[in-house]
């Protein structure tokens, strides 16, 4: 507030001096209410006191009384920087994930496709890629469309599953027997429908053994004698083709088995932590802060906080997994080595083997390796039935 006779002759001096003053406001006879800056302020007193005039300082505002204010309060700004930087680093974690949009595929199965690309409860969002949770996904035949989204501290996976009618337990829908593998056709079995391959094809996956198709009576059907007319006229159906198509398919895997390990493997036991580092000082913000494990290998993933405009922050979030090893050795005679190889070979085999298959032959074939390893092929010849039921597509 300045207040005195001369006020008008202090403002203009105050302007020809280049001193900025605005909000200007009579608040009384000979006296005003205005705003200077701080650095305009001894200036503009040494004026009043030259033209006679009062002064009074009515409150103070800004960035330079915040920050002396902040200098008697240290420890209260080293608070606030610390939360931030505890709130940024938690908000960069995956706390809730959240499954929408699914009916038939059961929510576990989702979240073990997506632990398996990084995408945990707890895991920091620099540690998966958001398309690749979405190809892996998408890989499941239920699936259609998958979009995974990332919003704060929650991320969802949105899934569309695939409209297809249920034609292995819908008897009504008219369908095809396919194969599921490629074979060498051993035996058919007609029950409804025709018969689209013989005995002794060789067939694909995804190849039409009987078709649902059915022409009149007097259609010309696979085996008819040669030379015989036939006559299309009719109406062709759709039916559901019913049968049995047993062909005879080969499997292969090859194995290497050494005759002498030994080095460190997981246990399967793991600890995580997450450290802050800043200013050269580290806080573990969750996980223990000694290793337990004697031995141990680490992964280590870091973040360092984004850039604001010109200035760079030293803060940086480290995660780090720590797994547990422990010490093997393992020894085999050639005949132990090899009875391995067949052992884990077969087991291979067995998961790609149908319930109905028969094992025809097996043959090892012992594969050229080093003087440390036995290196095998086990080739299995299997009769199986091929065939299932896909669904006739309606132009």
């Amino acid at each position: 507030m300045v207040q005195g006779e001369f006020i008008e002759k202090l403002l203009n001096m105050a302007g020809s001096r280049g001193i900025i003053l605005w909000d200007i406001v009579p608040i009384g006879p000979e006296k005003l209410q205005l705003k200077v800056r701080i650095h305009g302020f001894k200036m503009l007193r040494h004026i009043a006191r030259k033209q006679g005039c009062k002064m009074k300082i009515m409150s103070r505002s800004g960035l330079p009384f915040f920050s002396a204010r902040l200098e008697k309060r240290k420890m209260l700004v080293v608070g606030a920087v610390g939360f931030s930087v505890v709130l940024y680093a938690l908000s960069s974690f995956v706390w809730f994930i959240s499954i929408e949009g699914m009916e038939r595929v059961k929510p576990e199965q989702i979240l073990t496709i997506a632990e398996g690309e990084g995408l945990r409860i707890g895991a920091a969002k620099w540690e998966f890629n958001p398309d690749q949770v979405e190809r892996a996904v998408g890989r499941l035949p239920q699936v259609a469309w998958v979009g995974v989204k990332i919003k704060g501290t929650r991320v969802t996976i949105e899934i569309a599953e695939k409209v297809l009618p249920d034609v292995l337990a819908d008897e009504t829908i008219p369908a095809h027997l396919v194969a599921t593998k490629d074979g060498l056709v051993h035996e058919i079995l007609v029950l409804a429908g025709v018969p689209a391959v013989n005995v002794g094809d060789t067939v694909q996956k995804g190849q039409i053994l009987i078709t649902g198709y059915v022409f009149p009576t007097d259609i010309n059907f696979p085996g008819q004698p040669q030379g015989e007319t036939t006559d299309f006229s009719g109406e062709l159906k759709e039916i559901r083709a019913k049968g049995i198509v047993r062909a005879r398919v080969w499997y292969e895997e090859t194995v290497q088995v050494f005759l002498e390990e030994k080095g460190w493997r997981k246990t399967g036991n793991f600890s995580e932590t997450v450290t802050i580092k800043a200013f050269n000082k580290e806080i573990i913000v969750r996980g223990p802060k000694e290793i337990i494990y004697q031995q141990y290998s680490v992964t280590t993933g870091l973040k360092k906080m984004p850039r604001w405009r010109n200035i760079n922050f030293p803060v940086e979030i480290i995660h780090n997994t720590y797994y547990e090893l422990k010490d093997y050795h393992r020894s085999y005679t050639r005949e132990q080595a090899l009875d391995l190889a067949v052992k884990e070979a077969k087991g291979k085999i067995s998961l790609y083997l149908s319930g109905s298959a028969r094992i025809v032959s097996n043959q090892v074939t012992e594969l050229p390796a080093g003087d440390n390893n036995i290196k095998i092929r086990l080739t299995v010849e299997a009769v199986e039935d091929i065939a299932t039921p896909y669904a006739i597509q309606k132009k």
